[in-house]
């Protein structure tokens, strides 16, 4: 189930609105999420955390 939050950003126009979507990507090698905050890589349309590819 995806869930989306519509927040206004307050530094630009009022009717605008930006989407941040909190279904994140996980890691096919040890199947937890990958952060924003993380790095990350794809490789053969597989991601990973940068840790568990190395």
């Amino acid at each position: 189930m995806s869930t989306t939050v519509f927040m206004v950003n307050k530094n630009r126009e009022q009717n605008k609105q930006s989407i941040i979507n909190y279904d994140l990507i996980k890691c096919t090698n040890c199947y937890t999420d990958i952060q924003l905050y993380e790095k990350s890589i794809r490789k053969n349309n597989y991601w990973f955390h940068e840790k568990c590819l190395e």
